[in-house]
């Protein structure tokens, strides 16, 4: 009996201190670094002039919210955050801004103080064409921006005798203003006052007639997310 109640008591002090111990090198030290802060201040600039647009500070690849607000035409607006943190800064767009989304990452593993600036664009203009035909099969859509278009994605949706519509593209999931689209896809294309191409194919059910179309919304985004402008676009038998 004694050997048992001696057992029981020497596994409690090994849980005891194995608890101890996990606590002093692992827990402590991140609630420390989180208590610890560092200086960082937070700046937008549009054409040269300091101007108000909100922005999120988030700890850890979005995880956590850990702050928010507006920056200043007068200077920077200082925030304090956690030492030996990843850090990531966005913009947010005010009522009747069109800014596209900008992602600022820090490590605040290193001594501050540091700055976060944010160099807005707004979306400039998309015009597209095309050439081939549904008959060829063979569509190659021509787009040309005048001024700074990112991360080009469209949406597809086709008539009946098309079963799928063909790319080079990468398939996304449909956001969900393009809910009523067949496919969506992501291009990764950039263009500042310049040129690109979308090369599209097509599988039918039975030969193609007069009624048969693909439609086509282009847009610029970040990610598949923050939707800035779109460009509706038909390609007709």
């Amino acid at each position: 009996m004694k050997a048992i109640i001696i057992f029981v008591i020497l596994i409690s002090l090994l849980v005891v201190t194995g608890s101890i111990v996990y606590y002093y090198y692992y827990e402590r030290p991140i609630s420390k670094s989180m208590t610890e802060k560092e200086t960082l201040n937070i700046y937008a600039v549009h054409n040269n002039y300091k101007i108000e647009t909100d922005y999120e500070i988030y700890i850890s690849n979005f995880d956590y919210l850990y702050s928010n607000g507006t920056t200043s035409t007068f200077g920077a607006i200082t925030e304090r955050v956690p030492k030996n943190q990843s850090i990531i800064v966005i913009n947010k767009n005010l009522k009747n801004q069109n800014f596209y989304r900008e992602i600022k990452e820090i490590n605040t593993k290193n001594s501050g103080p540091f700055r976060v600036e944010f160099n807005l664009v707004e979306p400039g203009i998309l015009e597209v064409k095309h050439n081939g035909s549904l008959i060829n099969n063979d569509i190659i859509l021509n787009l040309k921006s005048t001024g700074f278009i990112t991360n080009v994605a469209f949406c597809t949706k086709w008539s009946r005798h098309i079963i799928r519509v063909e790319t080079d593209d990468v398939e996304i999931s449909k956001p969900a203003e393009y809910s009523l689209y067949d496919k969506c896809f992501y291009t990764n294309k950039t263009l500042n006052n310049g040129y690109d191409s979308i090369n599209l194919k097509y599988k039918a059910l039975s030969p193609l007639d007069a009624s048969d179309y693909i439609n086509l919304v282009i847009f610029d985004n970040y990610g598949v997310f923050n939707k800035t402008s779109e460009y509706e676009y038909n390609i007709n038998y």
